[in-house]
């Protein structure tokens, strides 16, 4: 596979996306700003444009360049809703069939068996409060702590994003969600594209240490960790071992600029 220090930035068509994306974002500076102006950048792009870029980012991340791990974070967070399924598909479509292998990682995640879990028959996990989503979406926008304190146990990604936009939530309480096990993958999506959060150093050590979160964001947030952090979750035996050998890839590699 090319190595993106061969790739020439003045035909190859990653490349240059990924420059000039990197350009961009050196302007903006509020995280929801970024969010929104890479989501319209990859509609812009198309399928086959958005597969080249994660071929690239990934290759530039990979190399060390510090600026294109933070645009694939972006590019990864703005890809993830399920508004953007669609998207990720013509994507990823491209990508196999170009056979760019780092592209297909970040859009398709690993099929794994979903762990045995109690809460996921639709209902709260405290039955002692609302019972009806809509009852439980209203109690997701209350400020009181001890409501809260209930909200965070939903299983529901509608009631746990609403929750993640109120502004009585905490880093300490967005990083009790992110430790849960077992969790919803769908919750752990749900923290990755909010930009309030994912932005957060210890929001995304916290997801990827946690076994269920999609292989597809796993392999985005390990080439953002720290060397140390990185080499930690490369030891995590219970992570997908595409995670792991990411995260040691990452930990060993020395950064450029």
């Amino acid at each position: 596979m090319r190595q993106a220090r061969d790739a020439d930035p003045t035909t190859d068509p990653g490349i240059q996306a990924a420059e000039a994306l990197a350009h961009e974002l050196a302007a903006l500076v509020d995280a929801s700003l970024r969010v929104d102006f890479v989501r319209s950048e990859l509609r812009r792009l198309g399928g086959a444009g958005v597969s080249d870029l994660l071929e690239a980012l990934a290759q530039c991340a990979d190399a060390g360049l510090a600026r294109h791990r933070e645009s694939l974070l972006l590019v990864s967070v703005a890809l993830a809703p399920k508004a953007m399924l669609e998207l990720r598909r013509e994507a990823a479509a491209a990508a196999v069939a170009r056979g760019q292998a780092y592209a297909r990682a970040l859009l398709v995640p690993e099929h794994r068996e979903a762990p045995k879990r109690r809460d996921l028959g639709g209902r709260p996990a405290d039955p002692g409060g609302a019972t009806t989503l809509g009852e439980r979406k209203s109690l997701a926008r209350r400020g009181e702590r001890s409501v809260l304190e209930r909200v965070l146990l939903d299983p529901h990604e509608d009631v746990i994003t609403i929750l993640l936009g109120n502004p009585a939530l905490r880093e300490v309480d967005v990083l009790r969600l992110c430790a849960r096990r077992p969790i919803p993958a769908d919750v752990l999506r749900a923290i990755y594209v909010h930009p309030r959060w994912v932005g957060r150093y210890a929001v995304r050590l916290s997801l990827v240490q946690n076994p269920s979160l999609p292989t597809d964001l796993g392999l985005a947030i390990a080439r953002t960790l720290l060397a140390q952090d990185a080499a930690m979750v490369a030891l995590a035996t219970e992570l997908p071992a595409s995670v792991r050998a990411t995260a040691r890839a990452h930990a060993q590699r020395a950064e450029l600029h």
